[in-house]
């Protein structure tokens, strides 16, 4: 049995799905603010954080928050850092991280002095 009054942490559902061209990264965050939501993408690691929200269903006797909840992964070089981009539909945060171009190894020459 659960004390109805404890602080409940957030643990919301992620998924990363591989597409073709992209991958995505799911997150269940329901009564989540998207205005509040913190993305940032930079030398390869993506860093979500949700802020605390209030909850309209919150149980009587507690703060109606929710905690805090930080995502941290790291992609290296596999991502187009430039074209990522995040939407917030129905309750989950999606953010579409499109996979780089294959590096092409280029030949080099080399000159006589």
């Amino acid at each position: 049995m659960t004390d109805d009054t404890t602080t409940r942490r957030m643990h919301p559902r992620t998924d990363l799905v591989e597409l073709d061209d992209r991958y995505e990264l799911r997150l269940d965050a329901p009564g989540a603010d998207p205005q509040a939501m913190d993305l940032a993408y930079e030398k390869g690691t993506l860093e979500v954080s949700l802020p605390k929200a209030d909850r309209s269903q919150a149980s009587a006797g507690t703060d109606g928050a929710r905690p805090a909840w930080f995502l941290r992964s790291s992609f290296g070089d596999l991502i187009a850092a430039e074209d990522v981009e995040a939407r917030y539909e129905r309750g989950v945060l999606v953010v579409v991280l499109p996979k780089a171009r294959a590096r092409q190894a280029r030949r080099i020459d080399v000159s006589l002095n």
